[in-house]
């Protein structure tokens, strides 16, 4: 593939994709890859955005086709496992430019991993990411690994330890950017639930505090309909 290659993206904001997750949710069906994924890279825009004070859609790539407007029509149709999973990328983030900004923008890649052990550990953890990933991963300097703890139990994982392997693997770690994403506090999806995220490569870094309540709020500042853009690497 050409790196200098242009291609569409059917880019949506967060408040859309969040109620259609909710609606996911309350039909029993939230519970698939494509789902998780959603609701993964949502909750880290709006950490990122509370840390950044900048805004984000989130992206669906398609390669351009001249005269064709990428696919779905529909953005229920983003929520089907493997819609728009293209070389080793599940989604995008891109700046929101708002309704009438520029339809060309940089954009980020992720790729989308859930740990969800029964014996969640530090070393658990580890080799869960390099026997899933980082074997696996071709190296890309525009792309990010996202690994969300879904796990209903406290953190118990040493984050030190963590990207002290990262930043001394070798061959170098594939991706430009490892976060972690996790909760704590209250129950299910109150107000007092508390989301965490670090960047773990190429340095060790804690975001700040996300609660519920926040979230909501910031979720409501990007509320206008989104068009497919045309994005740059």
């Amino acid at each position: 593939m050409d790196l200098l290659a242009k291609w569409f993206s059917l880019n949506a904001d967060l408040k859309t994709l969040l109620s259609l997750w909710e609606a996911h949710k309350v039909a029993g069906t939230a519970n698939t890859n494509r789902c998780r994924e959603i609701r993964s890279i949502c909750l880290f825009a709006l950490c990122l955005e509370k840390n950044t004070n900048e805004r984000f859609l989130v992206g669906f790539r398609d390669y351009q086709r001249p005269g064709v407007a990428p696919t779905p029509s529909n953005v229920a149709e983003l929520f089907i496992d493997g819609f728009a999973e293209i070389e080793d990328c599940e989604v995008i983030l891109s700046p929101d430019y708002g309704a009438d900004g520029s339809p060309e923008r940089p954009i980020q890649k992720y790729q989308i991993v859930g740990y969800r052990s029964q014996t969640p550990s530090t070393f658990d953890l580890i080799r869960f990411i390099e026997r899933k990933k980082l074997s696996r991963t071709t190296p890309d300097d525009n792309l990010r690994l996202l690994i969300n703890l879904e796990l209903d139990q406290p953190l118990s994982v040493n984050l030190i330890t963590v990207s002290t392997f990262l930043q001394g693997r070798q061959p170098k770690c594939p991706y430009s950017h490892v976060y972690l994403l996790g909760k704590t506090g209250g129950n299910g999806e109150s107000d007092d639930r508390i989301f965490l995220c670090w960047q773990l490569y190429p340095t060790l870094e804690e975001f700040q505090k996300l609660s519920l309540r926040e979230a909501k709020a910031l979720v409501f500042v990007n509320s206008f309909p989104v068009p497919s853009c045309q994005c740059t690497r």
